[in-house]
C-alpha cells in the first residue's frame, strides 16, 4: 500500500521546486546546461526568460515521459483498456483511458498527485504479481507477462520516481528508453500515395463497420497532433498525399510504425471498445 508519507513526499517536491526564485532558477538552468549560459538567456531585450526556458524543458519531458509510457504499455501487450478493466474487474481506481492517451501523447500539461499515484500503484500490483479480483481469463493472460517498472535494484517506481521522470530528473530504465536508432522506411512517391489511400480506405472500412459514422471519422481527425489536423483531415478526405519526406517525419521508431497507423488502430480499439446500449 502507498503510505501518506509518499504522497506528502511528493507534494513536497513539487512545491519546493515551483517555489524557485529567479536566482535559484538561473543556477538550475545552469546546472542543466553545462558550459556557456545559452545564447539569448540574460537580462537583455529579447533574451530567453528562465519561464520560457523552463516551459520548453518541461513540454519535451511530458513527451518524453508519455513516450516512455507508452512503451511500457506497448511492450507488456496492453491496451489503452487494460488498466481501465482491471480496475473495473478488481475494483481498483485507475486512470481512463482518455487520460491515458492524453498522458502517452504529452498532452496533460499539468497531471495532478493523484496521477503519479494512481501509476505506482499499478506498477506496485504488477511487480508482485497481485492479479485479486481479475475474474476473465482473457484479461488475466494478458496481465500475468506484464514486467514493472523497477529501479536498479529492482524496487519498483513509486510515485516519486514517475514524478521524478515526468519533471525530466530521472531516466527511464534501460528497456524502456527510446531506441538509438529506428530510421524511417525509404519510400518512394508511388509508396507513399499508396500509404495514404490505405489509411484513408481503412478509416472508411471501420467507420462503416462500427457505425461511427462521421461523427468517428471527426474523432479520428482529432488523434492528430494539432499541427498536423488539418493535413490528416485531407489525407483521410483523399485530398492530399503526404510526400515521402513528410512522412518520414512522422515514423514512429519506439512501435517501429508510422504514426497515422497508429492512430488509426487506436482509434479502432476504443470504438470496438465502447459499450453500445442493446435494443431493446
Amino acid at each position: 500500500m502507498l503510505s501518506t508519507l509518499s504522497l506528502s513526499s511528493l507534494r513536497c517536491q513539487a512545491a519546493g521546486l515551483l517555489s524557485l526564485n529567479c536566482s535559484d532558477q538561473q543556477h538550475a538552468v545552469a546546472a542543466t546546461h553545462p558550459g556557456p549560459v545559452p545564447f539569448g538567456y540574460g537580462n537583455g531585450a529579447g533574451a530567453m526568460s528562465v519561464y520560457s526556458l523552463t516551459k520548453e524543458q518541461q513540454d519535451a519531458a511530458a513527451d518524453e515521459f508519455g513516450a516512455m509510457l507508452r512503451r511500457w504499455r506497448l511492450m507488456n501487450g496492453w491496451t489503452q483498456y487494460t488498466a481501465v478493466n482491471w480496475a473495473k474487474e478488481a475494483g481498483l481506481t485507475a486512470i481512463c483511458h482518455s487520460g491515458l492517451s492524453e498522458l502517452e501523447r504529452g498532452l496533460t500539461k499539468n497531471p495532478r498527485v493523484g496521477l503519479f499515484l494512481s501509476l505506482a500503484s499499478l506498477n506496485a500490483l504488477v511487480h508482485a504479481q497481485d492479479w485479486s479480483g481479475v475474474r476473465s481469463r482473457k484479461l488475466l493472460d494478458q496481465l500475468k507477462t506484464s514486467r514493472a517498472i523497477t529501479d536498479q535494484d529492482g524496487n519498483p517506481w513509486g510515485p516519486e520516481q514517475f514524478w521524478s521522470c515526468r519533471a525530466g530528473l530521472l531516466a527511464p530504465p534501460d528497456w524502456l528508453a527510446p531506441p538509438k536508432h529506428n530510421p524511417a522506411p525509404l519510400l518512394s512517391v508511388e509508396q507513399a500515395e499508396e500509404l495514404c489511400t490505405s489509411w484513408a480506405t481503412a478509416a472508411r472500412r471501420i467507420a462503416r463497420q462500427t457505425g461511427a459514422g462521421r461523427r468517428g471519422l471527426d474523432q479520428l481527425r482529432q488523434m492528430a497532433p494539432v499541427a498536423s489536423r488539418r493535413d490528416w483531415a485531407d489525407v483521410l478526405d483523399e485530398q492530399l498525399i503526404w510526400t515521402p519526406e513528410q512522412l518520414a517525419l512522422g515514423w514512429d521508431p519506439a512501435a517501429s510504425e508510422w504514426q497515422p497507423a497508429l492512430w488509426l488502430a487506436q482509434w479502432e480499439a476504443e470504438l470496438k471498445s465502447e459499450v453500445r446500449p442493446s435494443a431493446a
